[in-house]
């Protein structure tokens, strides 16, 4: 961790998730579990933003929620997106994380431009 206690920054970020509602960041190396998130379901789906800046979850219901990895303090997700109409099967970031996309079990495929959605959370 960095000054303050909320920036945590490791060469492998292993994250965990499951049918308990918790989705888990540990330490690779150690195998010591350094951050616990609630979720609103079970997680099924996680992937981790190429620039290991962001992790997507999603799972048990149509939204995808994004959280911020480096900021321990933060339970929140920075970013909720909606979009389809039954639970969420894959997600994944295209690689200089301008994109985002995802399927469902309603048979849709969803790509989401991030970088239009991140600029316009700066901006209000």
């Amino acid at each position: 961790m960095s000054e303050g206690g909320n920036r945590y920054s490791a060469a492998v970020i292993l994250v965990t998730a499951g049918y308990d509602h918790r989705i888990r960041f540990w330490e690779a190396p150690s195998g010591i579990n350094f951050r616990t998130l609630r979720y609103e379901s079970s997680a099924t789906c996680l992937t981790i933003t190429p620039n290991k800046q962001f992790l997507g979850a999603a799972g048990g219901h149509p939204a995808i929620r994004l959280y911020d990895i480096n900021d321990t303090t933060n339970q929140n997700p920075v970013l909720t997106l909606d979009g389809h109409r039954a639970a969420v099967t894959s997600i994944g970031f295209q690689r200089d994380v301008r994109f985002l996309y995802s399927s469902s079990e309603d048979g849709s495929f969803n790509p989401c431009y991030l970088e239009f959605i991140f600029l316009s959370l700066l901006v209000y």
